[in-house]
């Protein structure tokens, strides 16, 4: 609880950074198309599990520093406990949509930095082996979770896109959660 906290933490002190910046560029778009991937870490009360992210996502600036981020994120496990009878872990993936705030502050006209903050309508799947019972067990819980980004954004010499870079915070559960390291490209249009 306490490293949620601390996150949040962070994440204020970076979006209240960004948002009294004077040192600002104008927007060149008004709105941005995005996707990530990357590798994904699922911490609950049994394991910790790897797994493949990928992030789908649009931002319409309402400002050159703010802007509304909309996103689709699935993370899957690597590993399926159903393969392994063995396995005591506990493996989680998740899917689901987001909605949030995008802070930015332009570092220069090539590079800028981000915070992201929201709330994800997520499907959680947790999967294991039951030992005792030699079954493999499947859940499914849906909810509203909050998640939280921090990310660097470089402009290409190809007009209109970005590439990105940023680490990604998900609350899954009041037992679990999970992380991210992602790159990407970003669109730019009008």
């Amino acid at each position: 609880m306490i490293g949620l906290k601390k996150t949040y933490l962070i994440l204020a002190a970076v979006g209240g950074t960004l948002m009294t910046s004077t040192h600002l560029y104008a927007a060149s778009s008004k709105h941005d198309l995005y996707t990530d991937i990357g590798l994904s870490s699922t911490k609950n009360s049994k394991s910790t599990s790897q797994g493949w992210y990928h992030r789908f996502g649009y931002n319409y600036y309402f400002s050159p520093f703010m802007a509304l981020d909309l996103s689709y994120t699935d993370s899957r496990a690597l590993d399926d406990p159903e393969n392994n009878p063995t396995s005591d872990d506990l493996v989680t993936s998740y899917k689901g949509l987001g909605a949030g705030v995008k802070f930015q502050h332009h570092l220069s006209k090539r590079f800028s930095v981000y915070a992201k903050g929201g709330a994800s309508h997520l499907t959680i799947t947790e999967k294991s082996w039951d030992q005792a019972n030699q079954a493999y067990i499947r859940t499914e819980d849906t909810g509203i979770y909050p998640y939280g980004s921090l990310g660097v954004n470089m402009l290409t010499p190809m007009k209109n896109f970005k590439f990105n870079a940023s680490y990604n915070f998900q609350l899954l559960n009041s037992s679990s959660t999970a992380s991210a390291f992602t790159v990407g490209v970003d669109y730019q249009f009008k």
